[in-house]
């Protein structure tokens, strides 16, 4: 530390950068120690790390940032070594700088139309962000001639992603190309990179060794950066598993034998599944950790998903990668002669300088933080698996779920008892479907040669075949037993259905009982109006009369109030008789309320609708 702080403090920077790129020197060598050097100045060294950063080099009129001048370096130099000193300074940069990381990302964005039209930006313009030169240089459908150039791209964006949540989730939110029409939706960085994997993975791509050879190299680092970026970061799962052809695009590199063959893109491909398994945050739906357990086992087999871990740690490259961070202990000729023997590309006479590139990027991606993230995500991985693929969803029914709600009605009860066995029955039928597939990888492997030397996994997946076949068995009892029960209760709804019905007729009898009453009621009272009419016509022709034959007005009187109350009293006994009749019906007609009302009908309402139906005789009476 205190080396670096007083070799800055004299310049050393402006005359490294002057040996490695302002000088233009011929001499290969010196360029890459150069490079080299101002990696080792600020690694680690918070002030140099902020100098380098800021640090402009060329020219007063020809100026550019040196991290640009650095990348243009890496993805336009034919030297492997100046490639290794250049991609060396930026991994030292992004290396415990967080926020030299964050502003490295900030620069990411899409480049312009004019700026893509055949042109290569991260060669002829000094003046573009480095994320933009970054992104130009990734697409591979834009620099389908310069494949190396977007793999050593895919290296650089994993050191600005590499441990930094920050990072992953703000390159998460960046669109990675401005589409031309409005109404069309924006393509984001994640989404961008699993096009490129795919592009490079299509048939179309593969035209000769060469390309495909290449192509195979990108996919392997596009597979690191993923790797890189979903690491404990389960908003970047998330979003990945949220549109269904990114997993598939992933799986089919498994599926696929032109891909599957490269033990290096499909173990790649196999730890960005186990990630999609661990961080994922989603406890149900369509991109719950079970569903990509599912997808793994009916597309590739548990078993062969996880020899493809098995094959990842017995690799050469991860062997000498874990010796060198003392993650294992072996000897180092041992991990030199795996190194020798690794089936990474096959070399060609004509074009050993693309070969040694291709295997010189590839061997780099086996570094301490890929191992770590290995080692510790495989017994996750497995635990995890195996518990998605031998438990249901929800084991036990909870008592409570199935007894009934105070207050709850019947229909509310049934529907509810009705969706519980249908969760049931379908979580029995996921773990059919998994045990069938259980079963068939299990014969497949009977008849394997290796048979006796894989025992002990065969046994393991028998047991949990064994375990699964256990929870079926009482996930049937429990489901039968629901089944009686609601049987049950569907026969006891029906007989008071058949009860209602009865007391509804009954209403029905008392209510035209009641519209008979009420008519002769109504009747009454006409006639009662009809024979006060003419008692007030005989009042006035018993006056006439009285006063014809010369009685007084106090006999008058005295008669009317004989009369009257002799018509009184007759009106009187005809009212109670009508008033006991009235009450009885009254009467009857509560008690038919009180239980047309335990039944659950509206009595009002029904009372209304005679009132109407009333109203409407009466006017066709009139």
């Amino acid at each position: 530390m205190t080396n670096q702080t007083l070799l800055i403090q004299n310049n050393a920077l402006d005359h490294l950068f002057y040996l490695a790129i302002e000088g233009r020197l011929t001499a290969a060598d010196v360029r890459c120690a150069a490079l080299k050097c101002i990696g080792n100045l600020v690694r680690g060294h918070t002030r140099n790390l902020e100098m380098l950063s800021k640090k402009m080099i060329g020219e007063e009129l020809d100026r550019e940032v040196s991290l640009n001048a650095v990348l243009h370096v890496l993805l336009n130099t034919t030297d492997l070594s100046e490639w290794m000193a250049a991609d060396h300074v930026i991994k030292c940069f992004c290396e415990g700088n967080p926020e030299g990381q964050v502003v490295l990302a900030s620069t990411l964005s899409p480049a312009e139309e004019s700026q893509t039209n055949g042109n290569k930006p991260h060669k002829n313009n000094k003046h573009l962000p480095f994320g933009r030169i970054l992104l130009h240089a990734l697409d591979i459908n834009k620099e389908q001639k310069d494949i190396v150039a977007s793999c050593r791209a895919a290296r650089v964006l994993t050191y600005v992603l590499q441990g930094n949540q920050v990072c992953k989730e703000k390159v998460l939110e960046i669109i990675s190309e401005v589409t031309s029409s409005p109404l069309s939706n924006p393509e984001y960085m994640l989404s961008a990179c699993v096009k490129y994997i795919s592009s490079a993975a299509s048939l179309q791509a593969r035209r000769e060794e060469r390309d495909h050879t290449g192509r195979l190299c990108f996919v392997a680092l596009m597979l690191r950066l993923l790797v890189t970026w979903f690491a404990e970061c389960p908003k970047v799962v998330a979003s990945f598993l949220e549109t269904g052809g990114h997993l598939l695009c992933v799986v089919e590199l498994l599926v696929n034998k032109e891909f599957s063959t490269s033990h290096h893109v499909s173990s790649l491909a196999a730890v960005v599944l186990g990630e999609c398994i661990v961080y994922n945050p989603c406890a149900d739906g369509p991109q719950c950790a079970s569903m990509v357990v599912d997808t793994i086992s009916q597309r590739i087999g548990l078993s062969s998903y996880f020899e493809m871990w098995e094959k990842l740690q017995k690799d050469a490259y991860f062997l000498s990668a874990a010796v060198k961070a003392g993650l294992l202990n072996i000897s180092a000729d041992a991990s030199m002669d795996g190194e020798q023997s690794s089936p990474v590309v096959a070399a060609h006479n004509n074009e050993e300088h693309f070969e040694a590139d291709i295997q010189s990027m590839i061997k780099a991606t086996y570094d301490k933080e890929f191992v770590t993230e290995v080692q510790k995500l495989q017994p996750i991985v497995k635990e995890k698996t195996l518990l998605l693929f031998s438990h249901p969803k929800s084991e036990v029914i909870i008592p409570s779920l199935v007894n009934r709600n105070e207050g709850e009605g019947d229909d509310s009860y049934i529907e509810r008892l009705q969706t519980l066995l249908q969760k049931q029955a379908q979580e029995m039928q996921e773990i059919m479907v998994k045990n069938v597939a259980l079963a068939e990888e299990l014969v497949n492997r009977s008849g394997d040669k290796d048979l006796q030397g894989e025992r002990s996994g065969i046994v393991g997946e028998s047991q949990g075949f064994a375990a699964s076949r256990i929870e079926i068995e009482a996930t049937k009892q429990r489901i039968q037993a629901y089944q009686q029960r609601i049987e049950k209760m569907e026969q006891q709804q029906h007989e008071k259905e058949q009860e209602a019905l009865y007391y509804k007729q009954l209403s029905e009898k008392h209510e035209a009982d009641l519209k008979a009453l009420s008519a002769a009621y109504n009747s009454l009272e006409q006639a009662n109006f009809r024979l006060e009419d003419e008692v007030q016509n005989l009042k006035k022709g018993a006056h006439g009369t009285a006063v014809s034959a010369g009685l007084s007005i106090s006999d008058l009187d005295a008669a009317r109030e004989e009369g009257r109350q002799e018509g009184a009293k007759a009106s009187e006994a005809e009212l109670n008789d009508l008033l006991v009749c009235l009450g009885q019906e009254e009467s009857k007609v509560e008690r038919l309320r009180a239980r047309l009302e335990e039944l659950g009908e509206d009595v009002e309402a029904l009372l209304q609708d005679i009132d109407e139906e009333q109203e409407r005789e009466h006017d066709v009476s009139e």
